[in-house]
């Protein structure tokens, strides 16, 4: 009894690290599949997009890739179909290839694909449509809608205004579709400026928060999240000039330090392109922690995004702010 006590015990055991090394090897059951990547800016005639396959390693690192896995000879066919002006215009992708600038994990050149005479002008379904080297056919789909260009003179116009001393705003309410309402907005307030370094000015850019939090003795900055609610945005003056600061860090030396612009960004994107930004910084989140990421795809048959967005930009004057940092201008 003892022995046969024994010999199930082993098997067990046995069993039981089998089950554990099929659970946790990551590479069980891979299934092939492609990342389609397209954003339509609306504000472009030029419109680019890739195709990219899913890759294996020799180990569980995928940083260890070196060959570029952009998928060459797709056929991509853009339709802009005008819901205003009933009608349809079709675009061929071309493929493309330029001299890529970090060559640290591939030395071939950046492939992509595009077109150059985008233009649309009015409410439009717009579809596209891969077929891949091998026949298989990948679509998607979103809506597009110009902004109206008198809202677009007003909010230019009204913006950015201080509602109190310490309290700078940026306000989008006005702002709206030809033919609809209101717009998915994602606000970003940027410094752009230069290091002295090795005798030659380097660009840099420095994103600044809407505050700054403590989390366990480390001063995290929070920046604005995608609310298709949002109408308006706060910045407070303390947080602007902290964000300056922080560009120096312990340098004491700030003439070695160029602000070159300050520049407020208000990306209006469509439906397809919100959803997938929400998930990302709900993914990214500094206060939670998610082991897995969401899968989060506008196509059918691929992975990846297929959306429309164009940008409204205005540069912000903070002179007396930067000369009483010590930094210098352009």
């Amino acid at each position: 009894m003892k022995k046969i006590f024994n010999l199930l015990f082993v098997a067990l055991i046995s069993l039981s690290i089998n089950s554990c090394d099929q659970e946790i090897n990551p590479k069980n059951d891979l299934v092939e599949y492609y990342s389609i990547n397209c954003i339509i800016r609306c504000d472009s005639t030029n419109q680019f997009a890739t195709v990219s396959k899913m890759y294996d390693v020799p180990g569980y690192d995928p940083n260890s890739n070196t060959v570029d896995p952009f998928v060459k000879g797709a056929k991509i066919t853009l339709s802009d179909s005008s819901v205003v002006e009933k009608q349809k215009t079709v675009y061929q992708f071309r493929d493309t290839s330029v001299i890529r600038g970090d060559e640290s994990r591939y030395h071939t050149p950046l492939n992509g694909y595009y077109i150059k005479n985008f233009n649309a002008k009015s409410a439009s379904i717009l579809k596209i449509e891969v077929i891949l080297p091998n026949g298989v056919k990948i679509k998607s789909s979103t809506f597009y809608l110009p902004l109206n260009p008198y809202s677009v003179e007003f909010y230019r116009r009204d913006n950015p205004r201080y509602i109190n001393s310490n309290q700078l705003m940026f306000d989008w309410n006005n702002l709206i579709y030809l033919y609809e309402s209101k717009p998915y907005a994602y606000p970003e307030f940027i410094i752009k400026y230069s290091h002295y370094e090795s005798g030659e000015w380097k660009k840099y850019q420095k994103k600044i928060p809407i505050s700054y939090s403590m989390v366990e003795g480390k001063e995290i900055p929070v920046y604005p999240r995608m609310n298709v609610s949002s109408k308006n945005i706060v910045y407070d003056t303390l947080t602007i000039r902290k964000t300056f600061e922080k560009i120096s860090a312990d340098d004491l030396n700030r003439n070695n330090y160029r602000i070159d612009k300050v520049v407020f960004m208000l990306q209006i994107v469509d439906s397809n392109l919100a959803n997938y930004i929400a998930v990302q910084q709900m993914y990214t989140d500094d206060f939670s922690i998610n082991v897995t990421q969401y899968d989060n795809t506008t196509f059918s048959g691929a992975r990846g995004i297929f959306a429309s967005m164009q940008t409204l930009q205005m540069e912000v004057s903070f002179t007396s702010m930067i000369k009483s940092l010590g930094y210098a201008t352009k």
